[in-house]
């Protein structure tokens, strides 16, 4: 089966900052990202969501077989996202029994993959950070730094020649907890869970027909809770859970080499609910609960085309609907690739994107609390995506890429700050705007001892919460962004890698915290915007490897740049007063890693 490069796999995609794996790709943010798993959409597939850092994925590296990341303008076969595709798919396990032990900065993991009988064949992790625990034992303060676990295991059954079952289940859990450390008096905790199950059956029907049907329950829980001294002063609680239970079922009928039919269905029960009780200063209070239940449905249509040698089309519709705000969308699709000659191709992709309203993806990050009757008023976000591509191979190993895209979104979540009583409350509304345009080249170059590639990325993405509020920069947005990754290999077992990155131009970020009006009253900051400095990071790794072994001895941050990434305001007990303090948060130091992985 033929497969079209729907988007590019150009260098559009930023992290936040040093402390998470956010993506943020081309003017969408981390919520707006499809994060597909064998197929399956995750909910919430980030570490760190109570904290907001959502700095690591939930899912073990060991168990990857595959990724594609795919900028914009993605299949049909997805949606309810507007901005990339992350599609991920697991190892169906090994042909013999095979362990493998690793240890970074950040975890120590185990796996174990191999065959049960002829037909089946399982994979089994585990992973854990690991510093907390020398934290605790290092210290008599009562902190315990961010830390998460999770439990991976996959069963893939041969059923026959035509059919195979696929059961996978992932359990993970983190937390946080600070309490009267410095001049912190007072206890912080926060705490989440995730349960992720489905089943997969893959099979062929016929020589010419194939099917995939997907059934997975999915769950969070995400909690967070504060106290500031005895007097309760200050404390605050929130909760959200969300339950998920999905059903998807596809069919691809292949006639001949130069044509592909997809046509497919899924349906969605969400049920989710958030709880926020906090009392702050002068006795001041916000109470609330949101309960959600409600279905999505979609439908899916696809056609791939070869016109000829040269000359290939895809073309989708995908209809979906919401209970929750009873809105029907209609997304059409359309990419092409064209090889001009044999050393040059275009190719190009268009398409309508719709994201439904939902408890994890419209809070305010001030006040994360909606009321059902908002909830319902608000309609499906949309994204008109449009790219164009060229790409040339100048030698066997040596090619350069150029794409130039433009995305215009609407109806996007912004929020709307108001005061009653001297409490400042956030209302979430439909009244956003976004206006993204960018050009991207890349060149690769590979051979058996050098992998290089360098881009750079000009961009410019422009926001305004209402038609009557103006245009200011997106906050995540860096307008040149420039990065060089080369890995040369010398000797037999060792490589020396270097990733290099710099950006610049006008990005802005959030301040987070509480602040202290003249009123003496303390309130939620808005989402005001603090301009954070040109972004530099330079890392160098060296490794060992061999068929057993991998040792690697790496410094992030070379050149220790003093990376700007956002203001925290925070208050203290001083006596019986709180004083408001302001500090700017910077992103990592410079910071050696080592890091190993053996198999047996």
């Amino acid at each position: 089966m033929k497969k079209l490069i729907l988007g590019s796999k150009c260098q559009t995609r930023v992290s936040r900052n040093d402390y998470t794996s956010n993506f943020f790709i081309r003017g969408s943010s981390p919520d707006q990202q499809a994060i597909a798993l064998d197929g399956l959409l995750l909910q919430n597939p980030y570490r760190g969501r109570a904290l907001g850092f959502g700095g690591l994925s939930i899912l073990n590296p060991d168990v990857i077989e595959n990724m594609d990341l795919t900028l914009g303008g993605f299949s049909a076969i997805h949606g309810n996202r507007m901005g990339g595709l992350i599609d991920i798919h697991t190892k169906d396990g090994a042909n013999n029994w095979q362990n493998k032990i690793s240890v970074n900065l950040l975890t120590a993991r185990y796996l174990l993959e191999g065959p049960v009988t002829q037909n089946i064949k399982t994979v089994f992790s585990i992973r854990r950070t690991y510093y907390d625990w020398f934290i605790k034992n290092l210290t008599s303060e009562k902190v315990s730094y961010p830390h998460f676990y999770d439990l991976y295991g996959k069963a893939t059954w041969a059923i026959s020649d035509r059919h195979v079952l696929r059961l996978i289940g992932i359990y993970g859990g983190e937390g946080t907890k600070l309490a009267n450390i410095d001049q912190f008096e007072g206890q912080f905790f926060s705490n989440s869970t995730n349960w992720l199950a489905y089943g997969m059956l893959n099979g062929y029907l016929s020589s010419s027909f194939n099917y995939q049907l997907i059934a997975a329950y999915q769950a969070n829980h995400d909690s967070l809770s504060s106290l500031i001294s005895d007097n309760y002063d200050y404390n605050s609680y929130f909760e959200i859970q969300s339950k998920q239970w999905s059903g998807k079922l596809k069919f691809n009928w292949e006639p001949n080499d130069d044509k592909i039919f997809s046509a497919g269905f899924q349906v969605i029960r969400n049920k989710q609910r958030a709880n926020i009780n906090t009392n702050f200063y002068a006795n001041n209070s916000v109470t609330g609960q949101s309960i959600q239940d409600y279905k999505i449905l979609a439908a899916f249509l696809e056609n791939y085309t070869l016109l000829n040698p040269a000359l290939e089309f895809k073309v989708g519709m995908r209809w979906d609907y919401s209970e929750l705000n009873k809105q029907k969308v209609l997304s059409p699709r359309l990419s092409f690739r064209w090889n001009i000659f044999r050393s040059l191709n275009i190719s190009g992709n268009w398409g309508i994107f719709y994201q439904f309203p939902d408890m994890l993806n419209s809070f305010s990050k001030n006040a994360p609390i909606n009321s059902t009757s908002d909830m319902k008023s608000l309609s499906a976000q949309k994204s008109n995506y449009l790219a164009f591509a060229i790409q040339c191979y100048l030698s066997k190993n040596l090619s350069i890429r150029a794409e130039g895209y433009d995305k215009k979104m609407d109806n996007l979540r912004t929020e709307l700050v108001s005061k009653s009583e001297s409490i400042q409350r956030v209302k979430i509304t439909n009244s956003g705007e976004a206006k993204i345009r960018g050009l991207d080249f890349i060149i690769f170059y590979i051979n058996s001892k050098i992998k290089f590639r360098s881009g750079y990325t000009l961009s410019s993405a422009m926001f305004r919460r209402a038609i009557t509020v103006e245009w200011k920069p997106v906050y995540f947005d860096n307008r040149h962004w420039f990065s060089s990754n080369i890995e040369y290999k010398f000797f037999k077992h060792l490589a020396v890698q270097s990733t290099f990155k710099i950006g610049s131009g006008f990005p802005h970020y959030e301040m987070i915290g509480w602040s202290k009006e003249s009123s003496n009253e303390w309130v939620l900051i808005p989402s005001d915007n603090t301009v954070r400095h040109r972004y530099l990071r330079w890392d160098m790794r060296l490794s060992y490897i061999n068929t057993k072994w991998q040792v690697y001895l790496e410094v992030i941050n070379v050149t220790d740049a003093r990376n700007f990434d956002q203001c925290l305001n925070y208050y203290y007990k001083d006596g019986n007063n709180y004083m408001l303090e302001t500090n700017n948060l910077y992103m990592l130091p410079r910071l050696p890693v080592f890091g190993f992985s053996y198999k047996f």
